[in-house]
Protein backbone atom coordinates (compact mmCIF):
# COMPACT_ATOMS: atom_id res chain seq x y z
CA UNK A 1 0.00 0.00 0.00
CA UNK A 2 1.59 3.40 -1.20
CA UNK A 3 0.46 6.73 -0.76
CA UNK A 4 -2.86 6.39 1.47
CA UNK A 5 -3.63 4.53 4.84
CA UNK A 6 -7.15 3.63 3.74
CA UNK A 7 -8.71 6.30 6.26
CA UNK A 8 -9.99 8.70 4.08
CA UNK A 9 -8.59 11.46 5.95
CA UNK A 10 -5.28 10.92 5.33
CA UNK A 11 -5.84 10.45 1.77
CA UNK A 12 -8.21 14.04 1.63
CA UNK A 13 -5.03 16.27 3.42
CA UNK A 14 -2.69 14.27 0.84
CA UNK A 15 -4.69 15.83 -2.34
CA UNK A 16 -5.30 19.21 -0.81
CA UNK A 17 -1.51 19.02 -0.09
CA UNK A 18 -0.77 17.80 -4.09
CA UNK A 19 -3.32 20.86 -5.43
CA UNK A 20 -2.08 23.71 -2.88
CA UNK A 21 0.94 22.94 -1.59
CA UNK A 22 1.40 22.98 2.55
CA UNK A 23 -0.43 26.29 2.87
CA UNK A 24 -3.27 25.04 1.79
CA UNK A 25 -3.53 22.59 4.67
CA UNK A 26 -3.43 25.39 7.11
CA UNK A 27 -7.17 26.29 5.91
CA UNK A 28 -8.11 22.52 5.96
CA UNK A 29 -11.28 21.64 7.38
CA UNK A 30 -10.65 19.36 10.38
CA UNK A 31 -13.27 17.17 11.77
CA UNK A 32 -14.41 17.83 15.00
CA UNK A 33 -15.70 20.69 17.29
CA UNK A 34 -13.70 24.55 17.12
CA UNK A 35 -12.36 24.61 20.43
CA UNK A 36 -13.32 27.00 22.50
CA UNK A 37 -11.33 28.02 25.52
CA UNK A 38 -11.76 31.28 27.77
CA UNK A 39 -8.46 32.00 27.76
CA UNK A 40 -9.19 35.68 29.67
CA UNK A 41 -11.44 33.77 32.18
CA UNK A 42 -8.35 31.36 33.38
CA UNK A 43 -6.11 34.23 33.70
CA UNK A 44 -9.06 36.59 35.42
CA UNK A 45 -9.25 33.49 37.82
CA UNK A 46 -5.83 32.69 38.40
CA UNK A 47 -4.59 36.26 39.23
CA UNK A 48 -7.72 37.58 41.19
CA UNK A 49 -6.81 37.72 44.51
CA UNK A 50 -3.48 38.57 44.15
CA UNK A 51 -3.30 35.04 43.04
CA UNK A 52 -4.70 33.45 45.54
CA UNK A 53 -7.51 30.57 45.49
CA UNK A 54 -10.78 31.29 47.26
CA UNK A 55 -10.40 29.94 51.31
CA UNK A 56 -13.19 27.32 50.66
CA UNK A 57 -10.46 25.34 48.56
CA UNK A 58 -8.19 25.26 51.49
CA UNK A 59 -5.00 25.36 48.85
CA UNK A 60 -2.18 27.42 49.09
CA UNK A 61 -1.91 28.55 45.24
CA UNK A 62 -3.75 27.30 42.27
CA UNK A 63 -2.72 24.11 40.72
CA UNK A 64 -3.26 23.21 36.67
CA UNK A 65 -5.72 20.57 37.76
CA UNK A 66 -7.74 22.49 40.17
CA UNK A 67 -8.05 25.57 37.66
CA UNK A 68 -9.19 23.08 34.96
CA UNK A 69 -11.80 21.41 37.08
CA UNK A 70 -13.09 24.94 37.20
CA UNK A 71 -13.09 26.06 34.19
CA UNK A 72 -13.99 22.43 32.38
CA UNK A 73 -11.35 22.36 30.12
CA UNK A 74 -8.19 19.77 30.39
CA UNK A 75 -5.41 20.66 32.84
CA UNK A 76 -2.77 20.87 29.96
CA UNK A 77 -4.88 23.66 28.49
CA UNK A 78 -4.36 25.12 31.47
CA UNK A 79 -0.92 24.49 31.47
CA UNK A 80 -0.37 26.08 28.08
CA UNK A 81 -2.31 29.11 28.77
CA UNK A 82 0.04 29.30 31.60
CA UNK A 83 3.04 29.05 29.69
CA UNK A 84 1.87 31.47 27.19
CA UNK A 85 0.85 34.27 29.35
CA UNK A 86 4.51 33.16 32.05
CA UNK A 87 1.80 33.04 35.02
CA UNK A 88 3.26 30.89 37.87
CA UNK A 89 0.80 30.75 40.17
CA UNK A 90 3.01 29.00 42.45
CA UNK A 91 5.47 31.21 42.50
CA UNK A 92 3.44 34.15 43.34
CA UNK A 93 4.90 35.18 46.78
CA UNK A 94 2.63 36.33 50.35
CA UNK A 95 3.73 37.39 53.12
CA UNK A 96 2.45 35.59 56.35
CA UNK A 97 3.04 36.59 59.82
CA UNK A 98 4.39 33.93 62.42
CA UNK A 99 2.42 33.97 65.60
CA UNK A 100 5.21 34.72 68.43
CA UNK A 101 3.72 33.70 72.06
CA UNK A 102 5.06 36.33 74.59
CA UNK A 103 8.55 34.74 76.09
CA UNK A 104 9.05 32.87 73.39
CA UNK A 105 11.11 34.42 70.55
CA UNK A 106 13.19 32.64 67.99
CA UNK A 107 13.68 28.94 67.31
CA UNK A 108 16.80 28.83 68.38
CA UNK A 109 18.01 26.18 71.43
CA UNK A 110 17.33 28.06 75.02
CA UNK A 111 20.57 27.04 77.56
Amino acid sequence: MTGTCGLGGAHSWEIIYREGGIEALYDYQRPGREQEIDEIAVIADTLTNDGNPPEELAISHWSARIMAERHGISFSSVARIWRRWKIQPHRIETFKFLHVTAGKRGGGKHR
